[in-house]
């Protein structure tokens, strides 16, 4: 079979990406101020890279690492679907998932029998799935 043939044969496809929620990342740095008021400092909605100097990583929070500085960007999940389709691709499911894939939160979470890691007694959104195709 030829790279031509494969592709042709993939086209119709279905293609999954399962990756963080991006509110998952505005409940990591949730606190409440003195004045009662909700804040975080990662934002939903931004432009702006925001820009880490810490240890470890997201796979292993002791983890010695030689390059320690990061830049992140936010994307809100309407972004990430509107790009897909933007691409070209016709998004057939979208789900939301009450897990992650690590101890995301340290400390207030419970490892499943999946290996997969969830609050204990709460459904907020910690992953998302979705699958889309290229139309033929």
């Amino acid at each position: 079979m030829t790279d031509e043939e494969r592709l042709d044969r993939n086209r119709s496809h279905w293609d999954e990406l399962a990756e963080l929620h991006p509110i998952s990342h505005v409940f990591m740095d949730l606190r409440v101020d003195e004045d009662d008021a909700v804040r975080s400092d990662w934002p939903y909605f931004s432009d702006e890279p925001l820009t880490f100097d810490e240890d470890g990583s997201y796979a292993d929070f002791e983890a010695n690492v030689e390059h320690t500085v990061t830049h992140e960007w936010s994307h809100s999940l309407g972004e990430i679907v509107t790009a897909l389709v933007d691409a070209g691709l016709a998004v057939d499911e979208l789900r939301e998932h009450s897990f992650a894939s690590f101890e995301q939160f340290p400390g207030r979470m419970r490892k499943r029998a999946d290996g997969h890691w969830e609050i204990p007694d709460e459904d907020y959104p910690l992953t998302f799935s979705v699958r889309a195709h290229k139309p033929a």
